[in-house]
C-alpha cells in the first residue's frame, strides 16, 4: 500500500503557467482522502512554494530549500538545517574566487550577488522545464519568482 507521495513543483507538478492543474488537484485530494500523505519537496523557499498550493486550496507538508527546511501542513516550521557564519564566509570566499554563482537562502530572503544572476538562472530553469512558452513569458515568470522569493 502507498503511504506517501512526494512531488517536486517546477517541471513536475506545476503547469507551464506555474499553476497546479485541476487534474492534479483532484489526484492529490483523492490520494489524501485515501489516507496517503502528499508532500511537496522543492528547491524553492517556503514563501514561494506555498503560493501555488494556496491558490489550488491544497494543504500539504513542504520540504523546501532543497531539504533545509520542513514545514507542517499548517505552515509551521518543523525542522531547519542551518550553517554557521564561518562556513558561510568560506563558501562566499570560494565562490568569489571561482567566479561561481552563489545563492544563499536566509531567514530574511535570498542572497545573490546580483539580481540579474538570480533571474538569469531562473530563466534558464524555466526555459528548460517549459520550452513551449515564449521568452517574454519566461522572463515574466522569472521576475515574479524573484519577487516571491
Amino acid at each position: 500500500m502507498i503511504k506517501i507521495i512526494a512531488t517536486d513543483l517546477d517541471g513536475t507538478l506545476l503547469s507551464s503557467t506555474g499553476e497546479i492543474s485541476e487534474k492534479n488537484i483532484e489526484a492529490i485530494r483523492k490520494a489524501q482522502k485515501a489516507g496517503i500523505e502528499v508532500v511537496v519537496a522543492t528547491g524553492r523557499s517556503y514563501a514561494s512554494a506555498s503560493i501555488p498550493l494556496k491558490k489550488a486550496a491544497l494543504n500539504c507538508p513542504i520540504i523546501c530549500v532543497n531539504g533545509a527546511e520542513l514545514y507542517s501542513v499548517d505552515g509551521q516550521l518543523i525542522h531547519s538545517i542551518t550553517m554557521n557564519k564561518i562556513l558561510i564566509d568560506e563558501i562566499i570566499k570560494v565562490t568569489n574566487n571561482e567566479q561561481a554563482y552563489l545563492e544563499l537562502y536566509t531567514n530574511e530572503g535570498i542572497y545573490a550577488k546580483k539580481q540579474t544572476n538570480f533571474i538569469d538562472i531562473l530563466t534558464k530553469i524555466i526555459s528548460l522545464n517549459h520550452p513551449e512558452i515564449t521568452k517574454e513569458e519566461v522572463e515574466k515568470r522569472a521576475e515574479q519568482r524573484f519577487q516571491d522569493e
